[in-house]
């Protein structure tokens, strides 16, 4: 134990000694706290006892595992309608009611002196002394309830046979291979049979009508000669022939033919210059002063 001085508390350290008086409430002061050594600085607030549970207590469960598997507790019934809490039986208003009726009371002052005179009470029935009626088990302990595990119903016996299929068969898949089989050879009877061919349409008068009418209303129409610059309209051209869209040789009125002879060609060159020609003079003798030999 550690010397103190007279008139001073131990404050639990017992490595070192204070002087003077320790109060409690020093030991709930931070800034007066020291740690141990090799150990965090200790908390300063109020703890609850050991035994104190914050928050709501949950009540204790009256029966625990030995009393519930361990104890055998008889049922004891519950009032119902025609008893009372203390095991007496009620009254039985209804009876008496029609006993007032028939005796003639027909006013509501009456009937507490008719019921204190003539009190009946409700019939108690026991149910568990009523004789029921007797059961297959009764007449044969090997009797069982419910459908047995290999009952088949009137509709998988229709499709699937009267026994249950092998487990082996389901493993090796083989009804999945008669499957297979099954259709195979009804594809080959279809087609032996004629079936399964394509059989085109055939078109009606009115639906090659009705084709004809559309390539015609969405076939590009033709106004006149291609267009081409003005200055280019009245050039010669330069080629004997030049290449149709069919790719023979073309003229220039766009017919597929034979290639032209030059000779011929030159011959058209020169009667377009001299229409040209005529064409300048005639414009020269309308127009004077525009000079047309300068352009």
């Amino acid at each position: 134990m550690v010397w103190q001085p007279s008139g001073s508390v131990s404050n639990g350290d017992e490595g070192g000694l204070r002087c003077g008086v320790v109060r409690p409430s020093m030991q709930q002061n931070p800034l007066l706290a020291k740690a141990e050594l090799g150990k965090v600085k200790p908390t300063m607030f109020n703890k609850p006892p050991p035994d104190h549970v914050f928050g709501y207590t949950l009540p204790g469960d009256p029966e625990h595992a030995r009393e519930v598997t361990m104890i055998w507790k008889e049922h004891s019934k519950s009032p119902t309608r025609m008893t009372r809490p203390d095991g007496k039986p009620n009254l039985d208003f209804t009876k008496m009611n029609i006993m007032a009726a028939k005796s003639g009371l027909t006013t509501a002052k009456e009937q507490p002196s008719f019921r204190s005179a003539n009190q009946t009470m409700v019939r108690k029935f026991d149910h568990t002394k009523a004789p029921h009626s007797p059961l297959p088990s009764d007449k044969s302990s090997k009797h069982s309830y419910g459908k047995p595990s290999t009952y088949r119903s009137a509709d998988v016996v229709r499709n699937c046979g009267p026994e249950e299929p092998p487990i082996k068969h389901l493993v090796q898949g083989a009804y999945q291979e008669d499957w297979v089989k099954l259709n195979m050879q009804r594809e080959g009877m279809a087609a032996a049979a004629g079936q399964g061919t394509y059989i085109p349409p055939v078109p009606t008068r009115a639906a090659i009508g009705h084709t004809i009418g559309a390539q015609q209303y969405l076939r590009p129409h033709h106004t006149g000669e291609e267009w081409k610059m003005s200055k280019f309209k009245k050039v010669a051209p330069k080629v004997p022939y030049w290449m149709g869209k069919t790719g023979g040789a073309a003229g220039p009125g766009g017919g597929t033919g034979s290639l032209q002879p030059f000779q011929h060609q030159q011959q058209q060159q020169e009667e377009q210059e001299q229409q040209q020609l005529q064409q300048q003079q005639q414009q020269q003798q309308e127009h004077p002063e525009h000079d047309y030999e300068a352009q």
